[in-house]
């Protein structure tokens, strides 16, 4: 390392060829990052797309099986569609006493 007589210092020259590394390593990380982020961004799309896709099917094929086009002879299956049933039972009960609390129905049982 080269100083100059005065104070000590290191060089023009050194400190330039100093930042210019530290600069270009900043830079490369910050192209890295920004890759990485681009990356991530279309993987959270491509996963939306992917959860929308499974529950379509979902939907066609629930609707399938209680119209009898598909049978599915499967223990799974049957817990999965008999869950799917009482979530929705749920959902209207939730959707009538949330009705009765607007119109001031509050006596009514909730």
């Amino acid at each position: 390392m080269q100083h100059t007589e005065k104070n000590n210092l290191p060089s023009s020259r050194e400190e330039k060829s100093g930042f210019t590394l530290l600069l270009s390593t900043v830079l490369e990380s910050i192209k890295k990052t920004i890759l990485v982020a681009r990356k991530m961004v279309n993987a959270s799309y491509t996963t939306s797309c992917l959860n929308q896709a499974y529950q379509e099917l979902g939907l066609l094929l629930m609707d399938a099986i209680k119209r009898k086009e598909i049978v599915w002879d499967n223990p799974h299956v049957c817990e999965i569609v008999k869950n799917i049933d009482r979530y929705n039972v749920d959902l209207h009960v939730f959707e009538e006493q949330i009705r009765r609390i607007k119109s001031g129905s509050l006596h009514n049982k909730l």
